[in-house]
């Protein structure tokens, strides 16, 4: 994917697997001072009652002085639109390794069974992509994409947020990260 071709599911962005986890990784560290005992782990395995997973990435922190919280965190980078069974999968394993929360990071967006259910049972989305995309023109032409700003983040992630108006995006990027370290 080129830099000047519209996200959406069927085009996602083109990264590596290492490079993407280790961005989401990086998102979830720069959590880290607004967290008690806040860790996240790269690949970790846990045990389940129905064996061990491997998890791409696990955030464990303390809130009220004493309530342990666990995050599993999966990153699909796949080649369509993440679909129901991949969430239901994921609340499985939270639900067997007694993980509180979930979050999924797609390349490729989410079905709509999936955002369904995910939204159901807690589970959050977010969509992975061109740190271009959080540069919003009126138009898509050439020209003006020729004169785009320079310093755009390489990535960045959004997901839908309800607001007292309606739905609204928040958004994530390597450039938010950056300002907090």
């Amino acid at each position: 994917m080129t830099r000047e071709t519209p996200w959406e599911p069927s085009n996602p962005i083109e990264v590596t697997p290492v490079e993407y986890e280790r961005q989401v990784v990086a998102w979830l560290r720069a959590a880290e001072g607004q967290l008690t005992n806040f860790s996240v782990q790269h690949l970790e395995t846990l045990s389940g009652s129905a064996g061990e997973y491997v998890i791409d990435a696990v955030a464990n922190f303390m809130i009220f002085g004493g309530a342990k919280i666990a995050v599993l965190v999966e990153c699909k980078k796949l080649k369509r639109s993440v679909e129901r069974d991949v969430v239901m999968i994921l609340k499985s394993k939270m639900q067997e390794t007694g993980s509180h929360k979930g979050i999924i990071f797609s390349t490729s967006g989410f079905q709509r069974g999936a955002i369904e259910y995910a939204a159901e049972h807690g589970i959050a989305l977010i969509a992975f992509v061109d740190g271009i995309y959080t540069y919003i023109t009126k138009s898509a032409e050439d020209v003006l994409r020729s004169h785009l700003p320079t310093d755009l983040p390489k990535y960045a992630g959004f997901w839908p947020t309800p607001t007292n108006t309606g739905p609204s995006i928040s958004t994530i990027s390597s450039r938010s990260v950056e300002k907090l370290n």
